[in-house]
């Protein structure tokens, strides 16, 4: 994550049982959540967005996949933060506005992505309002809501998963 002044850098080690539970909630959620879509507009939709949609499917299932294989093998591995500063002090203080400001940079990047695109292809094509308003539509930023929800739970879950290591070896 972004952080407006250095920290330190910590190693610690965890064990895999803990990123696996969010292994398999973040798989099942993506698998549901394009099930949901595909089941809604299954008949609106041509051949390559069938494909694409279950290509997305598969790979909700194959990271819940993953979550089950390091809960069942359960390893120590490795992991690093940064201390100090500016997201870490936030977790500190304030972890609700902690997820507004990390989900918020990601949902940020993701908008920000969408825009250069955006430019790139009106310089070619001409500006289009139409296309403009159709991109930003409340159903058509799932995405960018997927973003928010995935950059503040892997930062939350680090800062998490580091606290406890602390506790128990503290």
């Amino acid at each position: 994550m972004i952080g407006f002044n250095s920290g330190s850098e910590v190693i610690y080690q965890c064990s895999t049982r803990l990123t696996a539970g969010s292994g398999i909630g973040v798989g099942v959620f993506i698998a549901l959540v394009f099930a949901w879509i595909l089941g809604r507009n299954w008949l609106l939709m041509d051949k390559g967005n069938l494909w694409m949609i279950a290509v997305f499917m598969l790979v909700g299932v194959l990271i819940a996949l993953r979550g089950v294989y390091l809960y069942c093998r359960p390893r120590v591995e490795t992991r690093h933060i940064v201390v100090g500063n500016l997201t870490h002090r936030l977790y500190l203080r304030n972890k609700p506005l902690f997820v507004l400001f990390t989900g918020g940079v990601y949902a940020l990047v993701v908008v920000g992505v969408t825009l250069v695109f955006d430019l790139i292809e009106w310089a070619v094509e001409g500006f289009d309002a139409a296309v403009w308003a159709d991109r930003f539509r409340l159903r058509n930023l799932m995405i960018v809501a997927l973003a928010f929800v995935g950059g503040a739970l892997k930062y939350y879950l680090d800062y998490y998963y580091y606290s406890r290591w602390l506790k128990n070896n503290g």
